[in-house]
């Protein structure tokens, strides 16, 4: 990273965010593209595996944790892993994670609460991809 922490357009990863507000959507999808990311999104678990399950340059997948639907964050992540097994993986949520509940094997994954400020997503983005 440079540093502003932006990634040069060259070097861009690309990241899946996942959220059902859209308002928040937007947000997340803006700071990551301000950070140099690569950005595809999508607005609930079923939409975003089909993005996985179609697309093989996601570095990361940072989903909400409590989404309607089919599939809420903890079973998007294991149905994305099994397409992707080295997918890395962010949660983030407006609940402490204390207070969310994200399967046994999940607590290793990073956790973000919203709202999140640009260096916060940043510096996590940093330590999880190592770029």
């Amino acid at each position: 990273m440079n540093d502003n922490n932006q990634l040069s357009t060259s070097d861009a990863e690309t990241v899946l965010v996942v959220e059902d507000n859209p308002d928040l959507l937007e947000l997340a999808q803006n700071l990551l593209t301000g950070l140099g990311y690569h950005v595809l999104t999508a607005k609930d678990g079923v939409s975003a595996l089909k993005i996985v399950e179609e697309t093989d340059s996601i570095a990361l997948l940072l989903t909400d944790v409590v989404m309607p639907g089919e599939l809420n964050g903890p079973s998007l992540v294991k149905r994305a892993r099994e397409y992707r097994p080295d997918l890395k993986i962010i949660y983030m949520s407006g609940y402490a994670a204390d207070n969310i509940d994200v399967e046994n094997e999940d607590h290793g994954i990073p956790f973000l609460l919203k709202p999140f400020r640009r260096a916060e997503l940043a510096d996590l983005l940093h330590d999880v991809l190592g770029s």
